[in-house]
């Protein structure tokens, strides 16, 4: 087990003796800049299941982290991931394949506010605004398993078993890394309310 405290390489190798993941510099500022990653005051691990606690402490700095296993930048894969979270005004999880070079292909799946519903997103452009969006009309409350299938050919979101959405248009063909986020909603949202805090869990990863 790792209690809230555990994780403090995060960014420099092993976020913890024996934990083969890696994380962002605590500080380090989300996707929207309203928040930071944090490792160090938001994860746990406990009975196998990783926790992201995604709060604002009293100082008024809102955190959540970013995460990775450390496993080789693969071009093409596919992977499953077991995970729920709390329905947490304005924060979101997202959990996606970014590629080694920065811009060639976006994978987002599975991704959504935390108070809203499970979706994912093919980006042409790392980053941008060029997208394939796949909404599956569940929430994420409950404990599900999103899989992501990424061929030279096509990407494929499966949840529970049914596919949300398939397409063999721009499909990234350079190598990409693994992130499980829980951060801030972006932009045009604002800055998550002080009040709003609450868990995203990981059972496990494959």
């Amino acid at each position: 087990s790792y209690p809230v405290g555990s994780l403090r390489g995060c960014g420099h190798g092993p976020c913890a003796p024996n934990l083969d993941w890696g994380g962002s510099p605590d500080g380090m500022p989300d996707t929207s800049r309203h928040c930071v990653y944090d490792e160090s005051h938001t994860v746990s691990i406990t009975g196998g299941v990783m926790n992201i606690f995604v709060h604002t402490d009293p100082s008024g700095v809102c955190m959540g982290a970013n995460l990775y296993p450390l496993i080789p930048k693969f071009p093409y894969m596919a992977y499953s991931i077991r995970f729920r979270g709390d329905p947490v005004a304005g924060f979101k999880e997202v959990m996606f394949l970014w590629p080694v070079d920065g811009v060639h292909g976006e994978i987002d799946y599975p991704e959504n506010h935390l108070d809203s519903t499970i979706g994912g997103t093919l980006h042409t452009i790392a980053g941008g605004s060029q997208t394939q969006p796949f909404d599956s009309g569940v929430a994420s409350t409950s404990w599900h398993t999103a899989t992501m299938e990424w061929t030279p050919t096509g990407v494929t979101f499966v949840l529970d078993g049914t596919v949300v959405g398939t397409t063999s248009l721009d499909v990234p063909q350079t190598p990409m890394t693994f992130m499980v986020r829980g951060e801030s909603d972006l932009p045009p949202a604002p800055k998550p309310p002080a009040s709003s805090q609450g868990n995203l869990q990981v059972d496990w990863v494959t």
